[in-house]
């Protein structure tokens, strides 16, 4: 945890509310739960479905400030459905984004 508060500190980033172990402990176990999505049911059977070798699977955890939007969006620089570079996927919902990061 220790290393993660140094990392986020010294980004600059404004850390929300009280900065004591407690709260930093409760980022570090959210932070390990995002990661422990790799391994349930739906990211199994999703990547046996297209035949995905799950040792191939990695974890990408963004921390970053929220900010209060009418929309969230998420942009793709390579199409997820096709694997096609040459084509931008974008999803849009409205509100902060749970919509996007719960599916």
């Amino acid at each position: 945890i220790k290393e993660l508060k140094e990392k986020m500190l010294g980004s600059g980033m404004p850390w929300p509310g009280d900065e004591g172990d407690q709260r930093w402990e409760q980022a570090w176990m959210a932070i390990k739960k995002v990661w422990a999505l790799k391994w349930n049911e739906r990211a199994y059977f999703s990547t046996r479905k297209v035949k995905l070798d799950h040792d191939y699977l990695s974890m990408t955890v963004l921390v970053q400030e929220i900010v209060n939007a009418d929309y969230a969006f998420v942009i793709y620089t390579t199409n997820p459905s096709s694997g096609d570079s040459s084509e931008i996927y974008a999803e849009v919902v409205k509100g902060l984004g749970e919509t996007l990061v719960g599916q």
